[in-house]
């Protein structure tokens, strides 16, 4: 479970203290606030703490620094982009493909995270997967019914990182499209034999015009 403030306050400043290097009054307490509460806090503050640990300045892990990393979600967003950067072409293309497919958008409420599977990922982009979870962005996971899964590391990336924001803006109708496909899929998986979880008639001709435009994109 997540820990509580004070625990969360030994965890940022004691191994600092102990290699000898202090924050700046009331930077503790502007770390905390952001952090905020729930689960996932730990991996947040890690990529936080390390940007600041690498801009301390003469024993000083500084407010200015904490500014310029964009707080403890901002220091996140940066990171996946320069890990963004750092893929080639190819990879992007995939990697935009990977990042659409675990995110669960919303017409009138929130975007979340999703898990997929690796047959929806695909094998091609698989390797890909692999990579972005050494780099900690995507967790991999095995479920003894789905086989190997994946998600986002942190639901953070969807609010935080502007280059997926703008990719789920751009796709939302299809995503939307593909996540009611999904529901119609298990809704037949349940009873293949009831012929009214069919696609069919409006349903069905929009299926057919993402199938022709988006195929390299639907399990």
């Amino acid at each position: 479970g997540p820990l509580d403030r004070a625990d969360l306050r030994q965890v940022i400043e004691e191994p600092a203290r102990l290699r000898g290097v202090a924050f700046e009054p009331g930077l503790v307490d502007r770390l905390l606030v952001d952090i905020g509460d729930g689960l996932g806090q730990l991996p947040l503050l890690q990529f936080a703490l390390t940007q600041l640990w690498d801009r301390q300045s003469d024993g000083w892990v500084t407010h200015e620094a904490f500014d310029a990393i964009g707080g403890v979600r901002g220091a996140l967003a940066g990171y996946a982009e320069e890990v963004f950067a750092e893929l080639s072409a190819t990879q992007q293309e995939q990697a935009h493909h990977i990042f659409l497919t675990l995110v669960q958008p919303a017409l009138d409420a929130t975007d979340v995270r999703r898990m997929a599977t690796r047959s929806e990922i695909g094998e091609q982009r698989w390797p890909l997967v692999q990579h972005l979870a050494n780099a900690r962005l995507l967790v991999t996971n095995h479920n003894p019914r789905t086989g190997e899964t994946v998600e986002l590391a942190h639901e953070a990336l969807i609010r935080e990182w502007a280059r997926l924001q703008a990719w789920v803006e751009l796709d939302r109708e299809f995503q939307t499209w593909r996540q009611r496909t999904r529901a119609a899929l298990a809704a037949w998986q349940e009873s293949p034999t009831d012929e009214t979880t069919l696609l069919n008639g409006l349903r069905l001709l929009e299926a057919e015009r993402w199938l022709a435009e988006r195929d390299d994109e639907i399990s």
